[in-house]
This record gives structure tokens, C-alpha cells and sequence, in this order.
């Protein structure tokens, strides 16, 4: 069994749909059963106040089951959440790998909510890079969505996915003199992402983006695997409301390949 206490700024501007600017107390109490280590069973408490003047004070509980599986080309997170004041939501995202020197990734992310939502609370959103690093963690209802902002868009359904092939380029294979840092691989990724964050899930809500990426896969501190990402992404479909022009930068370090 254990406990998280956190405190934390929420702050994002969603296309469509009101501002989110809030301080937030989290208590987490969580358990993974003994024989079922990877389901966690948890139950929470927010407390959630403005960060400026105007906004709401409120305080909402929930529990949730996760289910958190590993397999040899597949991985999957499911989460289902129950709220007190009778909101229901189910997400989570299944991951798969192929191939072995060129090899490629699909991830389809998707969540949705039943009962009464206000932005930031019972809703998803999309945008944003991938990953997660040593500096970065992604909140679980923000999908990922290359070549658009983060939390560009906000609502109480969403689907994403996203392809990725990666071409090896250069076998390093070495550190640096006593540094406890070694280099395994240089990667060029290529990707392509698709998603819908709306009320309504229908074609011409739909954005995709697409770029290229630098990914070396490194050890750290002996026995730590991870990567290092730079790339470019840039919006090539999107609803006739937005109009994102230019290139989106990625940069991660931490998350392995």
C-alpha cells in the first residue's frame, strides 16, 4: 500500500473551450495486490482552487482500477475512474512493436466520459510529444499528437494514434572515457499521428501530423536504458476552426525506446 500527496499548477488554453488556471492537492492512496501486481487499485482526493481571483474552490473523490500489462511486443494501461458525483471515465493505451533492425511502433490512445464535465475535470485533451522524460511527465488524459501544441484541444472524448518506423543509422557502441553514460544506437525515426478530441467524434474533426526525429538509445549509470530525441514535427490535416501553420520542435531525454 501507499500514499501520494502532491501539489501542482494546472495552466492551459484549449481552441475550444474555456481556460484552465488552477492549485491542486492531490491525495492518492493506492494498493497493487499481491498476486496481481499489475493491477493497482486506487481511491483520491483533489482539492482545487483558481490561481487567479475568479474560478471555482471545489474538492472531488474518486477510486480507480488500472490495469497495467507487459508483453513481449505489446503493452496496454487501462484505467477506470468512479467519482462521487456520479462521473464515470475509462481510458488508457495499448502499444505495438515490430520488426528488429527496422522496426516500427503503433499507439492508439483513446478516453471517454459519462455524466457531467467541466473543462479540466472529466475531460481529455490532445497535442503535444510523445514521450516522457527525466524533466517531463505527461498527465494521463493528455494524448499525444505531433506537429500541434499541447492541450490544444479539450473534451470529454478523444482518440489518437500514431506509426512510427525507425531506420538505424549509426551502431555506436561506446561511452565517453569514465562517464557513466553509453551510447548504443543513432535512429532516424519517421512518424505519422491522427486524432479527434470532440463531443462529437465525426471526419471532419480529425488532425494529423507528421515528422522526422534523432533518437540514440543510451545506458545510463550502468543498467538505466534510455534515449535521447530531436526532431520536427509539423500539422498536415485539422478542423476548419484551428489554423496551426509551422514546425513543432520535439525535444526528450529519458524514456527508452
Amino acid at each position: 500500500m501507499g500514499v501520494g500527496i502532491s501539489r501542482y499548477p494546472v495552466s492551459y488554453d484549449p481552441e475550444n473551450a474555456i481556460r484552465t488556471e488552477e492549485s491542486r492537492d492531490e491525495l492518492r492512496l493506492y494498493v497493487r495486490p499481491r498476486f496481481l501486481r499489475w493491477m493497482e487499485l486506487s481511491l483520491h482526493r483533489l482539492k482545487f482552487e483558481p490561481l487567479e481571483d475568479f474560478g471555482d474552490h471545489d474538492t472531488e473523490f474518486w477510486g480507480a482500477i488500472a490495469l497495467n500489462r507487459r508483453f513481449k511486443y505489446a503493452s496496454t494501461v487501462i484505467t477506470a475512474e468512479s467519482y462521487s458525483g456520479g462521473r464515470t471515465s475509462l481510458f488508457g493505451n495499448v502499444r505495438f512493436l515490430f520488426g528488429s533492425e527496422i522496426y516500427s511502433t503503433f499507439l492508439l490512445q483513446a478516453g471517454r466520459s459519462w455524466g457531467d464535465t467541466t473543462p479540466g475535470h472529466g475531460t481529455f485533451r490532445v497535442g503535444g510529444n510523445t514521450g516522457e522524460g527525466y524533466f517531463t511527465q505527461r498527465p494521463s488524459r493528455l494524448f499525444a499528437l505531433r506537429g500541434f501544441s499541447a492541450n490544444i484541444l479539450e473534451a470529454d472524448k478523444a482518440l489518437t494514434s500514431g506509426i512510427e518506423v525507425y531506420w538505424p543509422l549509426i551502431n555506436i557502441q561506446r561511452g565517453y572515457k569514465t562517464l557513466p553514460l553509453f551510447f548504443h544506437r543513432l535512429y532516424l525515426g519517421t512518424f505519422l499521428d491522427a486524432g479527434i478530441c470532440s463531443e462529437t467524434i465525426t471526419r471532419g474533426d480529425r488532425l494529423v501530423g507528421a515528422g522526422v526525429e534523432l533518437i540514440t538509445s543510451m545506458e545510463v549509470a550502468w543498467g538505466n536504458f534510455s534515449s535521447f530525441r530531436m526532431g520536427i514535427a509539423w500539422p498536415i490535416d485539422q478542423p476548419d476552426h484551428l489554423d496551426e501553420e509551422g514546425t513543432v520542435f520535439i525535444f526528450q531525454v529519458g524514456r527508452p525506446l
